[in-house]
């Protein structure tokens, strides 16, 4: 329920929101302008979400290949380097210049 109260924190009053039919999400119909919720029946969701379906993969291949075994105190830690990496992969060019910058930054730099 924590992540939803963070997400619904995060949502704007007036935003109208499309989501799966999950139980957790039915608070989502008091907290914002409209909530649409829907199933998506099992042979469609591949169409219809693909990259969610190959980012999972992915996750899954990097945990067991990388990790072997996963404890839960550290899961989020594992989830926050996938998500990290993940959206850094675009940013091959720039490696130098980031690192440039967050050295810069760095609160002992100063």
């Amino acid at each position: 329920m924590e992540t939803v109260d963070q997400a619904t924190s995060n949502i704007h009053q007036d935003a109208i929101v499309v989501s799966d039919n999950m139980k957790s999400f039915k608070v989502l119909d008091k907290r914002v302008k409209e909530h649409h919720a829907f199933n998506l029946p099992k042979e469609l969701s591949s169409m219809a979400l693909p990259w969610v379906h190959i980012m999972i993969a992915n996750l899954k291949r990097n945990l067991l290949g990388i990790h072997h075994s996963i404890k839960d105190k550290w899961l989020q830690s594992y989830l926050d380097e996938y998500c990290y990496k993940t959206n850094r992969r675009n940013f091959e060019m720039d490696v130098f210049d980031r690192t440039l910058v967050a050295a810069i930054e760095a609160p002992w730099y100063t």
